[in-house]
Order: C-alpha cells, then sequence, then structure tokens
C-alpha cells in the first residue's frame, strides 16, 4: 500500500513536471511568433526616405540598453536585427518601406552612412534645434526597434528637404539635458541653455540667418490631427513671445510662413500663440534674430507618419519664404 502511494505520488510529480514543460513550450512558440508578427508592423505608405533619414542620424534616436540581457539578445536573434543600429531594418522583412524585394535589393546604402553624422555645409543658412528635445511622439512600429521618435526627428526631417533644395542647414545635437544637468540647473533654464548652443553655432558658422526652435505640444489627438484627401497630418501651432521688444519683425515671418501653410493644406494649422506674463517664456530666445521661429509640430498622440506628412509640407513652405 505504501509503495503504491510513492508511486501514484511519484507519477503526479512527473505529470505535473511534463505539463509545465509543456506550457513553456507553448509559450517560448507564442513569444517567437509574436516577435515576428511585431517584426512586420508597418508604416503607412512607402516611407523610404524617412528610413535613410533614420539611417543618417538613427544616433539620436536609439534608446542604447545599458546592458545587454539575455531578452535583449532573444529579440535581436529571432528579428535578426541589431536594435542599435537601424540599418539592420533593411536586412530583415520588414514591411512598408519598400515595396517589393526587388525594390529592396536595388537600393544600396553605404555604411558610412552610419558614421557621417549631422554633415553641415560650410556656409549654411539655417539653425534647426530643440530646446525640449526629449518630447516624443506616440510610439508607432519603430518601437519594435528601440527607436524612440522626438522632436529631433521633425529637425532631422526639416534638414534633409531643406539641403535638397540648397538651402543648407544643421541641426544641434548637443544635450540641453547634459548641460542642464552639468551646470546643476532646473528643466526651466532649457531656454537659457539653447541660446548658449545659438550663440556658439551663430559663431562658428556666421552665415546662420533663420534659427528655428522645433517642439512637439502636449494636447490631445483631437486637437493636433488633421486628416486630409486619405493622409493623416499632424497640426502645426507656433509661438511668438511677446516680451521681445522688437516681436512684430518675428510675428510677420510667422504669419508669412502660417498663410503658405495654410494654402497649402487647410486645417495643419492651430494657431500663432501670442505668449507673454507670468509663468510663461515670454521671449523664447526670438530677441537673438527676427528670424527666429518656435514651431510645434503636433502632440503627444501624433505618430511619425503623421509628423513626417507635415513636416514636409513645412519644408516645402520654409523653402518658398527663405529661398526668396
Amino acid at each position: 500500500m505504501g509503495k503504491r502511494f510513492i508511486a501514484q505520488k511519484s507519477l503526479k510529480k512527473q505529470r505535473r513536471k511534463w505539463k509545465i514543460l509543456f506550457l513553456l513550450f507553448l509559450f517560448l512558440i507564442s513569444f517567437f511568433f509574436s516577435l515576428r508578427f511585431f517584426g512586420k508592423v508597418s508604416l503607412e505608405g512607402d516611407h523610404q526616405e524617412l528610413v535613410s533619414i533614420l539611417l543618417t542620424y538613427g544616433n539620436s534616436f536609439i534608446e542604447k540598453p545599458k546592458k545587454t540581457t539575455l531578452l535583449s539578445k532573444a529579440v535581436s536573434y529571432l528579428l535578426q536585427i541589431d536594435i542599435q543600429r537601424p540599418s539592420t531594418l533593411l536586412y530583415t522583412g520588414y514591411q512598408g518601406i519598400f515595396k517589393d524585394d526587388e525594390a529592396r535589393t536595388k537600393t544600396v546604402i553605404s555604411k558610412e552612412v552610419e558614421k557621417n553624422g549631422n554633415l553641415v555645409h560650410q556656409s549654411p543658412k539655417v539653425y534647426l534645434y530643440n530646446t525640449h528635445q526629449k518630447e516624443a511622439y506616440q510610439p508607432s512600429s519603430f518601437l519594435e526597434y528601440s527607436v524612440s521618435p522626438n522632436v529631433m526627428l521633425a529637425s532631422y526631417i526639416l534638414k534633409e528637404q531643406l539641403d535638397k533644395a540648397g538651402i543648407y542647414s544643421l541641426v544641434e545635437e548637443k544635450s540641453v539635458q547634459d548641460e542642464l544637468t552639468r551646470l546643476g540647473k532646473k528643466y526651466y533654464y532649457s531656454y537659457t541653455i539653447s541660446r548658449s548652443f545659438m550663440e556658439e553655432a551663430k559663431k562658428n558658422y556666421p552665415t546662420l540667418t533663420y534659427f528655428i526652435d522645433v517642439h512637439r505640444d502636449s494636447v490631445s489627438k483631437e486637437l493636433s490631427y488633421l486628416e486630409k484627401d486619405g493622409k493623416g497630418y499632424a497640426k502645426i501651432l507656433f509661438i511668438v513671445g511677446l516680451e521681445n521688444p522688437n516681436y512684430q519683425a518675428n510675428y510677420q515671418l510667422t504669419k508669412l510662413i502660417f498663410d503658405k501653410l495654410e494654402a497649402k493644406v487647410p486645417g495643419i494649422t492651430r494657431s500663432i500663440l501670442q505668449k507673454e506674463g507670468a509663468g510663461v517664456d515670454g521671449v523664447y530666445n526670438q530677441d537673438f534674430s527676427e528670424n527666429t521661429i518656435l514651431v510645434e509640430i503636433g502632440g503627444v498622440e501624433n505618430t511619425v507618419d503623421e509628423v513626417y506628412n507635415s513636416t514636409l509640407v513645412l519644408a516645402d513652405v520654409l523653402t518658398e519664404v527663405i529661398g526668396s
């Protein structure tokens, strides 16, 4: 009787062990196929140019893990990507970037492009910067590749488009947050830090004439989204500081850009917000030059696609205004 009881108990343990192993096997299988599925999540449309921008300036968007974990190794292996190198997007079955395999194989992107970084023309005309560099957009398919889309992405898209039009620009890559930490300053000193970056850039590149501070608003998507002809846009808001003694010149330039945007895509803008008084900066470094603009592209719930579409329209308008 005792032996039979022990045998039954041992059999139950074995069954429990196999059940646990079976459930673990199912979990691993589902985990594998889930990764494969999410690895195929695509951008809307065929945004080869957007991916090229990420390849060129990817270092600003990659969230490098503090240490390599077993999970990160598994993700990299199963998705066949290196989460710290966005170029590996092109070597997988990633959808939405290329229409077919033939197009993908015909596209050759030099590995050197990842090393070049923010290439600057000898005589740039436009200085693109982000006082609040950490303002991020709604993660979409890039989330699977540890890419965090923030306002610097919009700056790089603008640079890409302006450079192609022969209006050379540079994007400020020095970290505002790192400088705040180094000086022991609070977040509200961000404009003071970005001002020092502007002064240094102007000193190094005297040809700089236009200064564009790109932000992202914190409003809901109900206020920050426009759908036009089947395409989604992140709405654009401008801010003019009334505590700048010569704000009229900044306002006139902003109004010109605002009107041209509305003419191209009606409804793409929200307003020109004029700010002064307690609790706001009131100047926003616009006293640095009458050609200093503060633009907020979209809100926290806008996606990379929507920001991309709006930034292309803004780049077209800036090309017209600056080129003329």
